[in-house]
């Protein structure tokens, strides 16, 4: 049977493409996210900027999460994953904000896309 039509469409969009629209505007704002990043990181305090963008991060999901469900589950596997998924962003920005220093953006960008190279093995 044609997927399409296995596909329960909200609104009269089918699942499949709101998910394509939603992974190219992720890309896009990925990709122009390290425009300014990199004039914050030569304008200021690189430490200082770093938390800041951190913590901001922090609280804009923190509160989109909690538009997106109604309940709250934390337990120890969700924190456990959640803490994994946190040391390993930290690791990555500082990473990234370090490379930024001696790279353009659009190169940093599209050495950081090869990590959908590490997701397909």
């Amino acid at each position: 049977m044609n997927r399409q039509k296995i596909e329960k469409r909200v609104n009269g969009i089918s699942p499949s493409f709101k998910g394509y629209i939603l992974a190219t505007l992720g890309a896009v704002a990925a990709a122009l996210f390290f425009i300014p990043y990199k004039k914050g990181l030569e304008t200021m305090n690189p430490q200082v900027y770093l938390l800041a963008v951190y913590l901001v991060g922090f609280l804009l999901n923190f509160l989109g999460s909690g538009v997106r469900k109604k309940t709250k589950r934390l337990n120890m596997p969700t924190l456990l994953g959640a803490s994994g998924f946190a040391v390993l962003s930290v690791i990555g920005n500082i990473a990234i904000g370090n490379s930024l220093e001696g790279l353009d953006p659009s190169v940093t960008v599209v050495i950081i896309r090869t990590q959908v190279v590490f997701v397909i093995f």
